[in-house]
């Protein structure tokens, strides 16, 4: 009975710390965990990290292991038996785990829970290199993810690769804002839920959109189009 209340407890915490809320002291919540569920020790971890306020970002980590991997969203929910459509809200923090559903997908990813919640080294990585790089299909494309882990900040920048008339996957509306600069090719940024409006953009020049409206970017030449590609808040 004190296994499956601690349980429960551990999942209240994990959805207030999703919503950013902080209800318990630390010595308090710790003992808590301690008395109900000894014997989850990546429990006890993660209520420290909860209590002092450690930026602890599920989705983003288990993004940045599936990637890692090579794993698609479609690859990992199949092996978890679970959706598509959940793990996107995962990785995105629209939707937070239970506790056997963490476990299952950690297990997935070959990732010990006491090691996926183990604090982030102090000294923050401020330049990445080609090696830090991931890549992952986007449309008729692929995506080059140049930050990991990157949803935990304000900005997400990626670089996108099209084929000749290839296009990227639907953005649809959110409050937010994006910025691109063409490196290579020449595009076209098709906005609207129609397509009503077309602009286009070539090598050297730069694209601003409000994230209001639904848009994708499609490649109008004749050769591969390299774009870099920031959107604000992190939603790619």
């Amino acid at each position: 009975m004190f296994a499956v209340f601690g349980l429960f407890c551990a999942k209240i915490f994990i959805i207030l710390r999703f919503k950013g809320a902080v209800y318990f002291r630390e010595k308090s919540l710790i003992i808590l965990i301690k008395m109900f569920d000894s014997a989850n020790a990546f429990l006890y971890t993660y209520a420290k990290l909860f209590v002092k306020g450690v930026a602890m970002d599920i989705g983003a980590k288990i993004r940045s292991l599936r990637l890692q991997r090579g794993l698609t969203q479609e690859e990992l929910a199949s092996r978890c038996e679970l959706t598509k459509g959940y793990i996107s809200q995962l990785e995105n923090d629209i939707a937070s785990p239970s506790i056997t559903t963490l476990i299952d997908i950690l297990n997935v990813l070959g990732i010990k829970p006491q090691d996926f919640f183990a604090e982030d080294d102090k000294n923050e990585k401020i330049v990445f290199a080609k090696k830090d790089f991931f890549e992952s299909e986007c449309g008729d494309g692929k995506i080059v993810w140049l930050i990991p882990n990157s949803q935990k900040n304000d900005m997400e920048p990626i670089i996108l690769i099209l084929p000749p008339e290839g296009e990227s996957y639907i953005r649809y509306p959110f409050e937010g804002q994006e910025f691109g600069y063409v490196l290579e090719g020449k595009i076209e940024i098709i906005t609207g839920e129609e397509s009503t409006s077309v602009h286009q953009a070539k090598k050297g020049e730069a694209f601003y959109i409000d994230g209001a409206a639904q848009h994708k970017i499609r490649n109008a030449g004749s050769s591969t189009a390299r774009i870099i590609w920031v959107t604000t808040p992190s939603n790619f």
